[in-house]
């Protein structure tokens, strides 16, 4: 879980968080929608969770994201909440089939059309180095840094 929550801070060269502070900043994230003043007493649940996720998809945030946003909110209600509830394991599960869908929607692109022109000149590993991440969405700076 920790390299998926790594991931979803878009590897910009900065300090990777914590699974807990994940947790942290998307309870935050999920207060601040909610308006909630007083954090220290507000108990959230399962359906503060899904209206959360609902703006998030009018948003166009991809199912990837979500299914990050719901492992953050687990682990914040585990480690910081020390708590079974709320329970999200089932939204969790059906994130990961949605993001598991649309990497497969995905995968039917056409490669140049999803990532961008890659140099045919260029090494074959290279090359499917340079696929691997631009579909994670790394910056290109990453990739440079990675191909030198």
């Amino acid at each position: 879980m920790n390299d998926s929550l790594q991931r979803a801070s878009g590897g910009q060269g900065k300090q990777k968080k914590t699974p807990e502070e994940w947790g942290r900043f998307w309870f935050q994230q999920l207060a601040r929608f909610h308006n909630v003043k007083d954090l220290a007493v507000w108990n959230f649940d399962e359906d503060d969770v899904i209206a959360f996720l609902r703006s998030k998809v009018k948003a166009g945030v991809p199912a990837w994201k979500r299914l990050m946003i719901v492992k953050g909110l687990i682990v914040y209600r585990n480690k910081v909440l020390r708590s079974q509830h709320p329970r999200l394991e089932h939204l969790r599960a059906a994130l990961q089939e949605r993001a598991v869908n649309e990497r497969n929607q995905y995968d039917g692109v056409d490669i140049e059309e999803a990532i961008g022109r890659i140099d045919p000149n260029e090494l074959d590993v290279i090359q499917e180095m340079r696929r691997t991440l631009r579909r994670h969405g790394k910056s290109y700076n990453t990739e440079k840094a990675y191909v030198k």
